[in-house]
């Protein structure tokens, strides 16, 4: 019997459902999800096809924005390792060292380097040769401070791969050097100051390239990154954890330079350092200062683990006289803590003691005077009375400061 259109059943009964000719995913073997993905690299939806025009570019490179564009978006891909791979195994170190010294284009070498810094960065296996690494630490001379920081990434990067840096010379550190005691940009330095802390780890480059003067520069760096601000807002910086690793950078580099004396026995570096290690303790001064509080003490972390074990390290090994400016925000801290947290004592009151041990009896009644008396004596008998085996000698002077209060 044939339906009538017009006829008044409008929701007639569902015809039974057919078997559907759609295949899920589980249901596609390895040779079909290849080829529905294409050119994909690796794991990524990315693809070869793209990275490769991008790097065909590099033979005859007519800048503009469309190529910005493109060599920006490839940067961004090497976040991912597949990527990274990738461009490793179509020789992109080769290809970008060529064209590095082909053209001077600033934009396009500061993208090029910048994913040459990522490619070193990631997790896989490298392969670079080191003439194409002389010729991206070449780039150390350009003025650009867009450039002079993805050098700057490459560097800390490749500084982990090597257990020595032969291929860093005079004239790289040099610029390091010229880079942190004269440029303005904060992110240069930060990034300056962290490669120069990496490259000097362990002694990885000639001792006799690092003088004295690269103390005072690195200071200066450090100086700029924190501002030109008074000793109030000196406390609000130092709870920025920017400031802290600015903090941490300065200090390990001079802690590196202490291993080369400690190791090498270069009585060159130490009298150098002397002559340059006042504008340092004056910073370290302020940052004790800063941990002089308790709510910025506790409870202690690893951070100020590090600053005063590094700095016990670096007065020790840079015999250096009597400092007030450190003694005296030690002091406040000890107070602290031996009522607070005396599981902490020791290693802080290591600091303090090697200061007691080279300071003079006058100098120190004068400056720990300025601490109630009785909180004075009962923080010397307890480090009396705990013995702690320093390797330098203490507790002579120790006892005779207490009989001089």
């Amino acid at each position: 019997m044939e339906v009538n259109e017009d006829s008044g059943d409008q929701n007639p009964e569902p015809e039974e459902a057919t078997a559907s000719s759609n295949i899920t995913a589980d249901e596609i073997d390895q040779e079909t999800a290849k080829k529905l993905r294409g050119d994909a690299i690796g794991d990524t939806m990315y693809s070869e096809v793209f990275v490769l025009n991008t790097l065909l570019q590099f033979s005859d490179l007519q800048w503009s924005s469309e190529v910005e564009d493109n060599l920006c978006f490839l940067w961004d891909m090497t976040e991912e390792i597949d990527v990274s791979r990738y461009l490793f195994q179509v020789s992109y170190p080769s290809l970008a060292c060529s064209a590095l010294v082909k053209y001077n284009e600033p934009r396009f070498i500061e993208i090029v380097v910048g994913i040459f810094a990522n490619l070193m960065c990631a997790k896989c296996e490298k392969n670079l040769k080191e003439e194409e690494i002389k010729i991206v630490l070449h780039l150390l001379h350009s003025d650009d401070p867009y450039i002079l920081t993805q050098v700057m990434r490459f560097t800390h990067a490749i500084s982990f791969m090597f257990d020595k840096l032969k291929f860093i010379e005079q004239e790289h550190v040099d610029r390091f050097n010229f880079v942190l005691c004269s440029s303005t940009n904060k992110e240069l330095l930060v990034i300056t100051l962290k490669t120069l802390a990496a490259i000097t780890d362990d002694t990885k480059i000639n001792v006799d390239f690092i003088k004295g003067e690269l103390l005072l520069s690195a200071v200066t760096a450090y100086r700029t990154v924190k501002g030109d601000a008074d000793c109030d807002s000196n406390f609000e910086i130092f709870v920025s954890h920017e400031q802290h690793l600015n903090v941490r950078y300065l200090i390990q580099f001079l802690c590196n330079v202490c291993g080369y004396i400690d190791n090498l026995k270069v009585n060159r570096l130490v009298d150098e350092l002397k002559l340059n290690l006042s504008e340092f303790t004056k910073e370290m001064g302020l940052l004790l200062n800063y941990y002089a509080s308790e709510r910025n003490l506790l409870p202690v972390d690893d951070e100020f683990k590090f600053y005063i074990e590094a700095l016990t390290y670096i007065y020790k090994i840079v015999p250096e006289s009597y400092m007030y400016i450190i003694i005296v925000p030690v002091c406040q801290i000890l107070f602290i803590i031996s009522d607070k947290d005396p599981v902490n004592f020791e290693w802080i009151a290591e600091l303090l003691c090697y200061f007691i041990s080279v300071g003079s009896l006058e100098r120190l009644r004068e400056d720990l005077g300025a601490f109630p008396v009785q909180d004075v004596k009962n923080l010397l008998l307890n480090i009396e009375n705990k013995a702690f085996n320093f390797e330098f000698d203490y507790l002579n002077k120790l006892k005779a400061v207490l009989n001089e209060l």
